[in-house]
């Protein structure tokens, strides 16, 4: 069974288990990006930015992942209370970041996480999640998972935009209408 810890600023512990889960995370998610030239200082400053918005953002949640074995990944997550002007509305559930130690994926810890990202999110109010899965973060693990591409595109990141709903809302059904 997986517990799940929030990170803080003041953990040291934690965050040295974090930055050495992140900084391999992300040179693997950006390894075919050729202007990815980051250092392991700015990958932890960029890190430490995001522990920080965690603290002190609602419904916004940076956590470690732990097993028997010890810490085994982290998630980040929020309530997107700002959306995607023009693309996506306030108030919908932005899975960020999903990252399992190498030596533990494919023994489906993701899903499990992702189920303790939607239960959380759904206390929260949210029923439609979406992301911006690339083919590192696990695109076909996303789909398996009910996501579906929206038709839009995220413009911070050029990539497509993912949706799930888990009830109709008045935002529409993104998941299904591409003319947007």
């Amino acid at each position: 069974m997986l517990s799940y810890e929030s990170i803080t600023e003041s953990d040291e512990a934690g965050l040295a288990a974090l930055s050495a889960l992140w900084i391999p995370y992300m040179r693997e998610i950006y390894k075919d990006e050729p202007d990815f030239d980051e250092t392991d200082e700015r990958l932890h400053a960029e890190l430490l930015r995001r522990v920080r918005a965690s603290a002190v953002q609602k419904n916004m949640f940076f956590e470690l992942v732990y097993m028997d074995a010890g810490c085994i990944g982290f998630i980040f997550y929020a309530v997107d209370y700002g959306g995607i002007p023009q693309v996506l509305p306030a108030g919908l559930g932005y899975i960020m970041e999903v990252c399992v130690a190498p030596e533990f994926r494919r023994r489906g810890y993701a899903s499990q996480m992702y189920e303790h990202m939607r239960e959380r999110l759904i206390r929260c109010g949210v029923h439609i999640f979406y992301l911006t899965p690339d083919d590192t973060n696990g695109l076909p693990f996303w789909r398996a998972m009910g996501f579906a591409d929206s038709g839009l595109i995220d413009p911070d990141n050029g990539l497509p935009i993912y949706i799930r709903r888990e009830t109709t809302q008045e935002y529409g059904d993104y998941a299904n209408d591409s003319s947007r």
